[in-house]
């Protein structure tokens, strides 16, 4: 009996400490925010709040979660930046997230194409910084 709870404990240990390690959870905060306001008609470009983002890959970086409602698909568009992980989400605002797991960076975008493109009122805006392991 004890040998069976043994097993059944080390199983369990093994299934979460492999759950754990499949994810790579970063906490990131922007340096740098920027975009377009549209007021009262007239579209102009300015600083915007900084904002910090707690967001959550995947065990092979495919997914993000964490920045906007719906998780991002992501992916490595080129071979020679293979450490460049390019997410984009784009459903209802147009969001995309590039990070570099190497460097610690990233650049995060939300476009709405009820913004500058149709002359309507969304805000435009872009951010950037740097992430840590949290």
């Amino acid at each position: 009996m004890d040998k069976k709870i043994f097993f059944v404990l080390i199983t369990i240990g093994l299934f979460f400490s492999n759950t754990l390690k499949a994810e790579t959870v970063l906490y990131c905060q922007s340096e740098l925010a920027t975009g377009f306001i549209n007021e009262d008609g007239v579209w102009k470009e300015g600083s915007f709040s900084r904002k910090r983002f707690t967001v959550k890959f995947n065990d092979d970086f495919s997914l993000l979660e964490g920045v906007s409602f719906h998780p991002m698909e992501c992916s490595i568009q080129y071979n020679h930046k293979p450490n460049t992980i390019s997410c984009v989400h784009s459903r209802g605002t147009y969001q995309t997230f590039m990070y570099n797991n190497i460097k610690k960076r990233f650049l995060y975008s939300e476009i709405s194409i009820a913004g500058y493109v149709n002359n309507n009122t969304d805000t435009e805006v872009l951010y950037a910084g740097t992430c840590q392991n949290f």
